[in-house]
């Protein structure tokens, strides 16, 4: 009888622990991108609307005519303002294949005004190659870091892990295990052209402001940013050159008892020794040969080297051993036909960028938000958002200020999680360092939230969920979460207005330069239905005001 009473029992109770621990994993998967800790102790003080739209994360999509082709395209400025694999495209630098897709629409921008766009033709060759030991060591000898805009902290670790993948790939097969490794490069680039894309801190507000594809705008407003970066990359071009190249990637198996010195320039002695280059004529030979020519077999024999050779533009007729990886004794590449194709501009590629050629995507957004987003999500200071959140709002501790003595001060407001996952501070409090104390005084807290929450009811929304969390606070100082605070925050100042070159909507506020945006592609507004704020948006009166006052004045949040 007792067992018969334990198997009801159980049966009654298992249910109940099943659904506590899903709720506890949802949880945890929560915290992991919007919050840091405590998010499951919100006491909620108004539901959301269950009439409300559903988030829905959508896919990037694309125009095949603004996508990145590999075909011929001449001397041409079609592929500035495209954006950029630097972490997660082939690591090979300038590789014409780590473009992606257009994000500036340079045909509106020349109209508008053509001096934002410089052309020229500087016909120069350059031969370059260099061997390496430590992927760390890499971007040392590469100019990976001289292509991207000056000033821009980049995580060279994260693109050497990148770059010691995708090269142990090309020679995974020819890899001796009993050995040890060094890898070395070889460039040659005929440039012809130049293309530069004007860039400056203004400037790129002109672009972002009014010359961003609508491609790019919708997918930024309906996709998670990593998406984003994971389909446009990291980077926006902004200088190239074209003309033809031959890369050519290197890999030699040597014994463990060498000195890395000896690897290292043994290695470069036969990369260089495997160009055949005479004369800068279009008549001399060009090309690849291990089986002829002067090696240095102090440390290698040919067979213990390998080789893969890649072209970029031109007409190439040795198809079966381009991008194939091959024993260097084995190698015979006459490249002599593919150089002379290189006569016709018409046969010309990107092979190369400008130094400076990329500047981050973060520069080409007004949000603030969206800026930091992009930042620091391709700096894993931030975890990748698979996924748009319901937006809601949360009142909490925020971090104000220390005190001299160092004490940390909070103080009380309601803090909006955006689809992002942003949190984003309504800041209204002017609270003395006394009323900051109290602050810690959950009893305080909970009044305050109380009345915070029956005012954004009132004035801000009535639908989106409204929650209190003792436990949680908040510093916005830290990188993640993505936190930022908006002063002086006040609901009543707001006006609108719709820019319908870009088809942009922005809400802001005149006397704090405080400014809401999103995409409201023909005036669809259905994003406001999503964070509950259709009604406070319906009743503010739209007024005029210059598109160049918001990029430079305003801090603009991305909705």
């Amino acid at each position: 009888m007792k067992s018969i009473l334990y198997i009801i029992i159980l049966s009654v109770i298992a249910p109940l622990f099943i659904a506590c621990s899903e709720d506890l994993n949802l949880c945890a998967q929560q915290n992991t991108v919007v919050e840091t800790d405590y998010s499951c102790d919100d006491v909620i003080l108004q539901e959301r609307n269950p009439s409300l739209p559903d988030v829905i994360t959508g896919q990037p999509s694309f125009d095949e005519e603004l996508t990145r082709s590999g075909e011929m395209i001449g001397g041409t400025d079609k592929y500035l303002g495209y954006g950029y694999k630097l972490l997660k495209g082939n690591y090979i630098p300038s590789d014409f294949d780590n473009f992606t897709h257009s994000i500036l629409d340079i045909e509106s921008l020349k109209e508008y005004d053509e001096s934002y766009i410089d052309e020229n033709y500087p016909n120069w060759n350059d031969q370059s190659s260099f061997a390496y030991y430590d992927f760390n060591n890499y971007t040392h000898f590469s100019s990976i870091s001289k292509t991207v805009k000056s000033g821009f902290s980049l995580n060279l670790g994260f693109f050497s892990i990148g770059k010691k993948k995708t090269t142990t790939e090309t020679f995974r097969t020819f890899i001796n295990e009993s050995k040890e490794q060094a890898y070395g490069e070889m460039n040659i680039l005929f440039a012809h052209g130049k293309f530069t894309l004007l860039s400056s801190n203004g400037s790129n507000k002109v672009f972002a402001r009014q010359f961003l594809r609508r491609s790019f705008i919708n997918n930024l407003y309906t996709s998670p940013i990593s998406s984003i970066i994971d389909s446009y990359g990291d980077f926006v071009v902004v200088g190239y050159y074209t003309g033809g190249r031959a890369f050519a990637q290197y890999m030699g198996n040597a014994d463990s008892n060498t000195n890395v010195e000896q690897k290292i320039k043994s290695l470069e002695k036969n990369i260089n020794a495997s160009l055949v280059y005479k004369g800068d004529s279009l008549n001399g030979s060009f090309g690849f040969n291990g089986k002829d020519g002067t090696f240095d077999s102090t440390v290698y024999k040919r067979q213990d080297i390998f080789i893969r050779v890649k072209t970029l533009g031109g007409i190439q007729d040795e198809t079966g051993v381009v991008n194939t990886t091959m024993a260097l004794k084995d190698i015979n590449i006459n490249l002599q036909s593919w150089r002379k194709s290189l006569n016709d501009s018409k046969n010309h590629t990107v092979i190369d960028l400008i130094e400076e050629g990329l500047y981050p995507m973060s520069d080409f957004v007004l949000e603030r938000n969206f800026q930091r987003r992009f930042d620091d999500t391709s700096k894993e200071i931030l975890l990748p958002v698979t996924r748009l959140y319901t937006p809601s709002i949360t009142i909490a501790r925020v971090l104000t200020k220390t005190s001299a003595s160092g004490e940390s001060l909070y103080d009380v407001a309601a803090v909006l999680t955006t689809r992002q996952g942003d949190q984003i501070v309504l800041s209204k409090s002017n609270a003395t360092d006394a009323e900051l104390r109290q602050n810690e005084d959950d009893n305080v807290f909970i009044k305050k939230a109380q009345i915070i929450s029956a005012e954004i009811s009132r004035y801000f929304s009535s639908d989106i969920q409204i929650s209190y969390n003792t436990r949680k606070r908040i510093n916005p100082q830290m990188r993640s979460p993505l936190c930022m605070v908006l002063e002086n925050f006040n609901e009543k100042g707001f006006c609108k207005y719709y820019h319908e070159a870009t088809n942009m909507e922005y809400l802001y506020d005149p006397t704090t330069k405080l400014c809401f945006s999103f995409f409201a592609d023909e005036r669809d507004e259905s994003l406001l239905e999503v964070y509950g704020l259709s009604s406070w948006a319906s009743n503010l009166v739209e007024k005029q005001i210059s598109i160049a006052t918001l990029a430079n004045l305003y801090t603009i949040i991305g909705l």
